[in-house]
């Protein structure tokens, strides 16, 4: 395996060959698109998010007519038998609507397989494939009645239209060659060789009984369980469960038990009371669906992570008083039912436990990590020496839990390279027009050639993070030739410049590290630039990189990352995180109606964000702890923001003070006006989005998506109704209420903050009602409820809590590491960083010098 600097070699010599060529645009846009193709062989990168799980299509080996391989069961007598249905016409309603989807022989393509139960749980009975079919497939209702069930019937019998008992596509038994099978089996067949495993490497089933006693039919199913991955991504999922009752009567109380074969963690669920004892789940029912009506469904679900690999259970049982359960959604159908060997393992003994996950194993991956538009700006002010938004122009990331630095999703697509090569002609004329003098470290009129290479080695170092090897010090020099720049030595360093900006050496700063003891361990120039990034969003300067060979020691890296949070890039650094974490990136563009919001103006915007910058960096950087982040008696505010918030002083002074609130409207985060107003509607206060924000950046306790038929539309507006008013007759549906009831509780203790983030007694004429709840404080699995009035009475109670203190903790974590946490692996490291900010009563600086200290910060994974 090549280094990623071997690897760099060759895109730096067809980028340096193309600029020789002229610098013609569409050449070297052709040449950098070599950029997006390199990356995937950097240290894993792919350019693209992750497949969402491996399970999707998969084909465990066997073919459609291979006895035992194909889908579930072909239909029994109890069920009708295939010679109920026609299978012809199944045949021909498949192809023509299913097999595009899901191939001819259901071995999937676009859809999911259908010739195992893993990826088509529905596949386990005739019964619940027909009733999927007729809700699903290929729209609901397209496909109903005998329609669906000769589909299913088709699907069931191995995609074949010979019945069970007629002429088989392939002899079951061998005979002499000629000999026409026999109609009938021998009363008494021949065992199976045991020498032989069998094809679908299933234990073989035994020799039957010379005289069997006939088995009486199954009993007529009644209900139906079906579990189903409604979504699946990389680290997270969301499973659906579905109880069908067709027994002609109701059925009350029921309860549903799985166990998830992976790493499958749950971390908030709907429509249930879930408890869980390991990888064993129980679902009870709430109040209000503990009642299932005759030819009703009821529906639960939960939102989970895994750690990449993501298989359906194969043991979800419904036992529900009066049900004849017709089959599962891992394809068991009642308990008794053993368990389904895995693919490859014929022994038929359990699969082992998966390892406990270990602290000494490191937590984060190997990644090469694109700068954003925020490092870019800031590398280049801080390598160039000039200032202005060089990358303006360059597309937007995007944000994954409300960062925009997430590795996994960063890619250069065509627009990409056209905006960082006319940036990079930009910032190379003005870098010689402006900052020649200081940029290069020798007189080029004594030595012209011996110059270039001084300047390509210490210009190179501090745009690449790292030091130059000789092949690549000649590659750039060669740039200098006089047929390519007429003898100019500003034309040359200018190509110079150019090329080295295009580069992914510079593109892109390198977490691969190198292998040491059966994992891997950042360079020392990887640790600077990964210190420098952190701490600064920018590249490190020369003490860092001089300094790079003691980052191997936490007390070397502590003792930079104290020499770094001293420089004022810290606090502008600390004052971007503020605002990713909590969601006001968008603030200051965001429309807000100005016939309802006059007063908030662009210095008020200005203001606001200026406000929790500063409120943040006091906090980091004096002494401040967690809590206070919340209790907070005092804001920051100059002349616009305090006659905004309506506070006593000038309202003209342009510079900011600390300023005790005393009517108590103002202080803390959830009072901040760039935090109300960056969580509303353009034209109303939101108390749902302010729910939300408060579970999932404040508490970490992510809600899933709503169900797509439920319509999200906020309630019409209604000038004889509060706000309040309106939302709480929008989410009274009893579907809603298993996610609404941990939301809206927290919105309406809001409510005295309009969409602008200005404070309000009144609405519409009527006093606002500000009282709250605050339903599940440590997780949605917690009972207790905990009633509040107003902001500050909710910030206290959010302050009090273990989940926001951890939550603080992994935010960071987040932000630091660039990708959301994996349920698995990072765990460990989460835990020790969360004990630690515990112990140390919540010192915030404390937190990132924690984070820095800790041995994953350099150690890396084999992925």
């Amino acid at each position: 395996m090549r280094s990623a600097r071997e690897r760099g070699g060759h895109g730096e010599q067809h980028v340096s060959s193309l600029i020789a060529q002229g610098m013609r645009k569409g050449r070297l846009l052709a040449s950098l698109l070599l950029v997006a193709a390199m990356l995937p062989a950097c240290g894993g990168y792919s350019g693209a998010p992750d497949e969402a799980s491996p399970d999707a299509g998969e084909n465990p080996g066997t073919t459609p007519t291979d006895p035992g391989g194909g889908s579930g069961t072909p239909p029994s007598e109890g069920e009708g038998g295939s010679d109920s249905f026609d299978l012809a016409a199944g045949e021909r309603i498949y192809l023509d609507q299913c097999q595009s989807c899901h191939g001819r022989g259901g071995a999937g393509g676009l859809g999911p397989a259908l010739n195992n139960t893993r990826s088509c749980p529905h596949c386990t009975s005739q019964s619940v494939l027909s009733m999927h079919i007729a809700d699903t497939m290929p729209s609901p209702g397209a496909c109903t009645g005998d329609c669906a069930n000769n589909v299913a019937a088709f699907i069931l019998n191995g995609f074949s239209t010979t019945a069970p008992g007629g002429e088989p596509t392939t002899p079951t038994t061998p005979g002499e060659p000629g000999e026409e099978p026999p109609e009938t089996p021998p009363e008494t067949p021949e065992p199976s060789d045991p020498g032989t495993p069998p094809s679908d490497c299933t234990p073989p089933a035994p020799a039957p009984e010379p005289e069997p006693e006939p088995t009486p039919p199954a009993a007529t199913p009644t209900c139906s369980v079906e579990a189903t991955y409604a979504s699946s991504w990389n680290t997270g999922f969301v499973f659906n469960v579905k109880l069908r009752n067709f027994s002609g009567s109701n059925v009350s109380g029921w309860k549903v038990t799985w166990t998830f074969p992976n790493d499958q963690r749950v971390t908030n669920s709907w429509n249930t009371r879930l408890s869980a004892s390991g990888q064993r789940y129980t679902a009870l029912p709430e109040s209000y669906n503990g009642t299932i009506g005759n030819d009703g469904t009821v529906e639960f679900g939960m939102q989970g992570t895994h750690g990449g690999t993501n298989m359906l259970p194969t043991d979800v049982v419904l036992e529900a008083p009066g049900c004849v359960v017709a089959g599962s959604g891992g394809g068991t159908s009642t308990p008794s039912e053993p368990e389904p060997v895995e693919s490859g393992e014929c022994s038929g003994e359990p699969l082992p436990e998966p390892e406990e996950v270990s602290c000494d194993a490191p937590s984060a991956p190997r990644l090469q990590r694109l700068l954003n538009r925020w490092e870019y700006t800031r590398t280049i002010q801080d390598l160039i020496g000039i200032t202005g938004d060089f990358a303006a122009n360059i597309p937007q990331e995007a944000r994954v839990a409300g960062y925009d630095n997430n590795a996994r999703v960063a890619l250069v697509t065509d627009r990409h390279v056209d905006e960082y090569f006319a940036a990079a002609e930009l910032i190379a004329e003005r870098a010689v027009a402006e900052r020649k003098s200081a940029l290069l470290p020798c007189d080029p009129s004594s030595d012209k050639a011996g110059c270039t290479r001084s300047f390509v080695r210490s210009f190179g170092k501090r745009a690449f993070r790292r030091t130059l090897a000789d092949a690549e010090v000649e590659q750039y020099a060669a740039l200098m030739s006089d047929s390519l720049t007429g003898g100019s030595f500003d034309s040359g360093m200018q190509l110079i410049v150019t090329a080295m900006l295009m580069s992914p050496n510079f593109l892109y700063r390198s977490e691969a590290g190198a292998s040491a003891d059966g994992e891997y361990r950042l360079s020392a120039f990887e640790a600077a630039a990964s210190l420098s990034y952190l701490l600064w969003g920018s590249m490190p300067d020369d003490t860092l990189l001089n300094a790079a060979d003691q980052l191997a020691t936490a007390e070397g890296r502590e003792a930079q990352a104290t020499r770094l949070l001293a420089d004022p890039r810290a606090k502008e650094q600390m004052g971007h995180f503020a605002t990713e974490w909590l969601g006001t990136h968008f603030l200051v563009e965001s429309f807000k109606d100005p016939e309802l919001y006059p007063r908030l103006t662009p210095a008020v915007r200005q203001a606001m964000g200026q406000e929790l910058s500063l409120f943040i960096n006091n906090l980091v950087f004096n002494g401040g702890r967690f809590a206070e982040l919340y209790t907070a008696d005092y804001a920051y505010m100059n002349g616009p923001l305090r006659e905004y918030y309506r506070q006593s002083g000038s309202t003209s002074d342009a510079s900011f003070t600390r300023q005790t609130v005393a009517d108590g409207t103002r202080g803390g985060l959830l009072s901040m006006g760039a935090v109300m107003a960056s969580h509303a509607h353009s034209n109303e206060s939101s108390p749902i989005k302010r729910g939300v924000f408060v579970r999932e950046r404040l508490l970490c306790q992510d809600l899933p998506d709503p169900p797509a038929n439920v319509d999200t539309t906020p309630p019409g507006l209604d000038p004889s109704k509060t706000t309040r008013e309106r939302f709480a007759q929008h989410t009274a549906d009893p579907a809603c209420a298993s996610c609404h009831s941990f939301i809206d509780g927290i919105g309406f203790g809001l409510e005295r903050y309009d969409g602008a983030g200005g404070y309000r007694d009144t609405e519409n004429g009527k006093t606002v009602d500000d009282s709250g709840e605050l339903k599940g404080p440590e997780g949605f699995s917690d009972s207790t409820t905990k009633p509040f009035h107003g902001a500050r009475e909710l910030a206290a109670l959010i302050a009090s809590t273990q989940s926001a203190r951890d939550c603080m903790v992994m935010q960071y974590y987040r932000y630091g590491r660039g990708y959301v946490e994996d349920a698995e692996r990072d765990q460990c490291t989460l835990d020790q960083l969360q004990g630690k900010f515990a112990a140390s009563n919540g010192d915030l600086k404390s937190l990132l010098i924690d984070y820095v200290r800790d041995d994953s910060f350099i150690r890396r994974r084999a992925e």
